[in-house]
């Protein structure tokens, strides 16, 4: 994890700063996800889909 609480295998991805989209992203991932890319991942579940929820859910 890095000092924001997400794990340093999001680092260079717009998850790396942001814990709430990137808890979102752990509860998107389906069996399999774990072997994509990080790349392939972040394009599966990109970060403005994840932000978007955590706004939504914060209102």
């Amino acid at each position: 994890m890095n000092e924001y609480g997400v794990p340093v295998r999001l680092t260079g991805t717009d998850y790396e700063k942001d814990y709430w989209a990137s808890v979102v992203l752990i509860h998107f991932m389906r069996e399999g996800d774990q072997k994509l890319s990080i790349q392939e991942l972040v394009k599966k579940y990109p970060y403005k889909k994840s932000k978007e929820i955590v706004k939504k859910g914060w209102e």
